[in-house]
């Protein structure tokens, strides 16, 4: 096997498992919620995700570069913001409903990805996206589909601003020799640092009223899903696109439905078999699409 190919299944295969890790976050997010304010629950998230990168950073620090640090900030910034949309959303619609919403990242970040470029991709690129879109509809409407509400207008506004912190993560960060761990810890130790401006009291109050399956939801968020996941995020990016990276991804919604069959022993129908494989099949065609096109083009 060429190596490029098998180090192009190896980044496909991190986003896949990186994929099942944040459809699973919808349901340990919404059951924080009861306990923490919004901002509460960020503020505590992010304590945890900031001391675990800056411990693992400590190990392997090197010199950073002022750029490096000014890019960091900037994208910090933008992090905050899909976060602080994305989890009001949570606490205003059902995870079901999150998970659906936030998949439609997979179309706009082509999209702005494109206009970055100022080079489209391929229409069947488009098609195969659009039928994962569809993929993701018929899963979610065999547990039942809520009316559209404020919640799921948050959602959407999260996706829109998640496909600018993806692309523009890429194209600052693509072809220099920045260090992705550093890059991360400041963008959440940023984060951490706005979120207990105004939600700090409420976490060091709720944080000692925990029982350990609310503190073993906490450092899963805070661990698993953003400080592992965003290091994985990032480095994926830089090794190959952000296209690329938000199809794969694009796969949360099917994960989210997994973890209610097995932790919240919901019930699926044939339709929502039907929409996993639609959306695994289009998925994967798309990821090809991009894959032949970026190579052509570079």
């Amino acid at each position: 096997m060429p190596r490029d190919v098998a180090k192009g299944r190896t980044i496909d295969l991190t986003l896949i498992v990186l994929a099942a890790i944040w459809g699973s976050s919808y349901l340990a997010a919404k059951s924080l919620l009861g306990v923490f304010s919004v901002a509460g629950l960020l503020s505590f998230r992010f304590a945890l995700t900031t001391l675990a990168l800056v411990l693992l950073w400590l190990t392997r620090r090197r010199p950073v570069q002022r750029r490096e640090l000014q890019i960091a900030l900037g994208l910090g910034l933008i992090q905050a913001v899909v976060f602080t949309v994305e989890t009001l959303g949570v606490s205003r619609t059902s995870a079901a409903n999150a998970g659906l919403i936030i998949s439609i990242t997979i179309i706009f970040t082509p999209i702005v990805e494109s206009l970055a470029k100022r080079s489209w991709l391929p229409v069947p690129f488009f098609v195969a996206t659009a039928t994962a879109l569809l993929g993701i509809g018929l899963l979610v409407t065999s547990q039942g589909l809520h009316r559209p509400s404020l919640g799921d207008l948050l959602m959407l506004t999260a996706a829109v601003v998640r496909s600018v912190h993806v692309t523009w993560m890429g194209r600052l960060t693509k072809g220099h020799d920045y260090d992705s761990l550093f890059l991360t810890m400041v963008q959440c130790a940023l984060c951490f640092v706005l979120f207990s401006v105004v939600g700090g009291a409420n976490a060091l109050h709720q944080a000692g009223h925990l029982h350990p399956p609310q503190w073993f939801a906490g450092c899963f968020l805070g661990v698993v899903c953003s400080a592992v996941g965003f290091v994985v995020l990032l480095w994926s990016v830089r090794l190959t696109s952000a296209s690329r990276v938000s199809l794969l991804l694009g796969t949360e919604p099917l994960w989210a439905v997994v973890v209610a069959l097995v932790v919240g022993h919901e019930v699926i129908g044939l339709v929502g078999v039907i929409g996993g494989i639609v959306i695994i099949a289009s998925t994967y065609a798309a990821q090809g699409v991009e894959q032949r096109h970026r190579l052509a083009t570079y």
